[in-house]
């Protein structure tokens, strides 16, 4: 074997796995089947007031829990969930019933004669107990997840009112307080008035007094709350790294404003724009990170994938991605610890979408891709960093050659696609055989390289994951786009190889 085979055959190969990264299910249409199954995490945590016992025994009367409005969808269990009905206004139940909420539906509930508590949009809670011994009421809701608020209208009798996430609990008397617990996302108190202790696995902490105080699960106490809240952030309950909260933070101080979805269970951003290069790598949390921006009114989403093992095989072999990360519908957070924490949905400005993980990360080979939802065309850049230092990024120039740049850059428009791989950690081998791209002017030629590849038919709405959800689709190639863009990545491969040994004679 003449000693320039391996470089024409490996170009050929890394070129194929490019291919494939970009005609990969993950580009063609993300979907709950090709993200692994994620179990929910659960995160104990106690809402804990102060009660003082009952001095004398005392038999107990059970409370009626009578339904006083209903918002929207409403379900009713009384044989413990084992079958539901619509809950209707003026209905009465006892211990043991279970409440559900639907999407932007809500329900409240009276306890007895002062006690009330709402349940959120998409929330579940039990009534464990309600009753009352001589002049003590006590009550038990089990909250499996969601958001529930509680309050007692009047003072002048003992509670002892809990409200429960997988292992807590609450009770106070003449005061209002909010409880948030939805899976990916750190615990939140709240109390309106009133005085109430907050424990968690960090510890405990009392929060309320004469004025409204909020205590997180992952910040600690209501000052350290407080102080990591001092920029406006109505997502109460996301659990953030100091970096991950560096980047809303600049988003909200650019003019972003933060929101949350719950029909894709992810925090939202609208408005500010994209990071700048200068601060970028020192912006973006956790050892292995990923960046997407856009420079003008359009709402893009991030791709990550990636296939664990010997990066030289992988390419060898076939790249065949088994993770993917998605901003929203349970795709942004993966099994091996990879995370996406909120969707930016664009502004006039643009906007930036990361992915990271935040130790330990699968080794091996990254897709990287970008999908055009909404809004116009636009300018991209992707970047990858491990460590703060900068991953060559690897795909096509306008003559299929297999280059490698540290920015992918190109323009997306309506419907549009774009991806790329790159190697974690990185591979010397194909740094040394792809031919290094100035990112300036690489860019062009990348963005034509790739128009070209997807002319293959129009793209449509992903329906596993845009059904039901026509505010904010999910877009890639259809199987003739795929097609056709290994044709042409193979046509072009082709026509390098052919002008290199021409070259040669």
């Amino acid at each position: 074997m003449t000693s320039h085979r391996p470089s024409v055959r490996l170009p050929a190969l890394l070129a194929s796995a490019i291919a494939a990264a970009l005609a990969s299910p993950s580009l063609a249409a993300p979907n709950s089947a090709a993200a692994p199954a994620t179990s929910e995490p659960v995160f104990p945590h106690y809402l804990l007031q102060d009660s003082q016992p009952a001095t004398e025994p005392a038999k107990a009367v059970l409370l009626e829990v009578k339904v006083m409005e209903v918002k929207g969808s409403v379900m009713v269990s009384t044989d413990d969930g084992k079958t539901f009905k619509k809950a209707a206004v003026g209905e009465t139940y006892n211990t043991g019933a279970v409440f559900r909420t639907g999407l932007r539906s809500a329900v409240t509930c009276r306890i007895g004669g002062e006690q009330m508590f709402t349940l959120e949009s998409l929330s579940t809670v039990r009534v464990e107990e309600a009753s009352r011994a001589g002049g003590k009421e006590k009550t038990d809701l089990m909250m499996k997840y969601g958001a529930a608020s509680y309050g007692i209208e009047a003072a002048g009798r003992e509670y002892d009112a809990v409200i429960r996430t997988p292992g807590s609990t609450m009770a106070i008397r003449g005061t209002v307080v909010r409880i948030y617990d939805r899976a990916g996302f750190s615990p939140q108190a709240e109390s309106y008035t009133g005085r109430a202790l907050f424990r968690t696995a960090r510890g405990s902490t009392f929060i309320g007094g004469k004025s409204y105080s909020v205590a997180s699960g992952i910040k600690g106490s209501a000052a350290e709350t407080a102080l990591a809240n001092s920029t406006v952030d109505p997502s109460i309950a996301a659990a953030r790294t100091q970096n991950e909260s560096t980047v809303i933070s600049q988003q909200l101080s650019s003019g972003g404003v933060l929101g949350f979805d719950n029909r894709a269970s992810i925090p939202v951003i609208r408005g500010g724009g994209p990071l700048p290069d200068t601060s970028l790598p020192g912006a973006l949390p956790g050892r292995l990170s990923f960046a997407l921006r856009w420079d003008s009114q359009a709402d893009l989403n991030f791709i990550v994938d990636n296939q664990a093992g010997d990066s030289t095989n992988i390419v060898l072999s076939g790249f065949r991605p088994e993770e993917i990360l998605f901003p929203g519908y349970g795709l942004n957070v993966s099994t091996s610890g990879g995370l996406i924490p909120f969707d930016h949905r664009g502004g006039k400005n643009g906007g930036t979408e990361i992915a990271y993980w935040q130790n330990s990360f699968p080794q091996g080979v990254y897709g990287v891709g970008v999908l055009h939802a909404t809004g116009g065309t636009t300018n991209f850049k992707i970047n990858a960093f491990l460590d703060g230092e900068a991953l060559p990024i690897f795909t096509f120039d306008a003559e299929g050659n297999v280059i490698r740049v540290n920015t992918l850059k190109g323009t997306i428009g309506p419907d549009g696609t774009d991806g790329a791989i790159l190697f974690v950690p990185r591979n010397e081998l194909f740094e040394t055989i792809a031919t290094p791209g100035d990112d300036e002017v690489t860019t062009q030629a990348i963005a034509r390289s790739l128009a070209a590849i997807r002319t293959g038919g129009n793209t449509k709405s992903a329906p596993s994951l845009s059904k039901g959800f026509p505010s904010h689709p999910v877009v890639g190639p259809t199987n003739n786009q795929v097609t056709t863009l290994s044709k042409s990545a193979s046509k072009q491969l082709k026509a390098g190889e052919a002008r290199k040994a021409q070259k040669t004679r």
